[in-house]
């Protein structure tokens, strides 16, 4: 990411829409550590039932 993407990104953390989804960010960085990708894999691999609900399904 560049530095201008940091920053957008950082300004987006700060907004009510967004800051839910840094505080989740922030713990799967924390429990997993991995990229996006691996987490995708991980979830297709080890959640087949919940990848295969409709979108925007709770689970």
């Amino acid at each position: 990411m560049n530095a201008d993407g940091a920053v957008a990104a950082s300004m987006l953390t700060q907004t009510d829409e967004w800051a839910v989804v840094a505080q989740r960010i922030a713990l799967l960085k924390r429990h997993f550590d991995k990229s996006g990708s691996a987490l995708k894999t991980l979830i297709y691999d080890r959640l087949p039932d919940a990848v295969d609900r409709p979108l925007r399904t709770k689970i």
